[in-house]
């Protein structure tokens, strides 16, 4: 009887060591598995990472270098420009921002914050390429005045518009802000147009 009782106390210890074993080992297993699923997350989402950088980089490098010819288009439309800038720049930063784990409000912020400089940097290199480009193939010359209209914002503000020839073509600028306030539809004054790029010039106010 004695000798039962110690050999079924054996096979209870036996079981139960089994199934000790048995939850370890699957345990371990879970454990392997949830490790081996967040490195191939880990993998995916560095992946990602690089890849909005990268196109946000790539995107940056073309928006500095964008062509004079969509730089300075024919139809003078500002949005034309601005709508696909500012759209492409908040969604490629907020994806960029979003990818290496910031949150909804901070990648907003970064993503606003970036339409700025987006904006910023395009104008200073505007204005150096124009300045280089005029000094180079500038031709002076006679425009004349066809719009006048005040500063939405500013009424104080003088905003004229003008038309010029070059190459045997009608060229009509943008409106500019003539602080002088003295040049009325039909008055005449001097232009400096790229001969190599005509949409490209610099009203010469005096």
């Amino acid at each position: 009887m004695l000798v039962y009782c110690v050999d079924k106390k054996l096979n209870e210890i036996r079981m139960e060591i089994h199934k000790t074993t048995k939850k370890i080992k699957t345990e371990k297993k879970t454990t392997r598995d949830k490790k081996s699923k967040l490195k191939k997350q880990s993998r995916t989402r560095n992946t990602l990472s690089v890849l909005w950088l990268s196109v946000l980089i790539i995107y940056l490098i073309c928006l500095l270098f964008i062509p004079k010819e969509i730089a300075y288009p024919a139809n003078r439309n500002d949005l034309a420009l601005l709508l696909p800038v500012v759209t492409i720049t908040f969604w490629l930063v907020f994806g960029t921002t979003k990818s290496f784990g910031s949150t909804n409000g901070e990648a907003l912020g970064y993503a606003i914050f970036s339409i700025g400089i987006s904006l910023m940097l395009p104008a200073i290199l505007h204005d150096y390429r124009e300045e280089k480009e005029l000094s180079l193939y500038g031709k002076v010359d006679k425009c004349i005045v066809i719009a006048r209209k005040t500063e939405v914002e500013d009424k104080n503000a003088w905003l004229i518009k003008c038309s010029y020839a070059a190459n045997g073509e009608e060229f009509v600028t943008y409106f500019h802000n003539e602080k002088n306030k003295k040049y009325k539809v039909g008055d005449t004054l001097e232009i400096t147009y790229s001969k190599d790029f005509p949409n490209m010039y610099r009203i010469n106010f005096e």
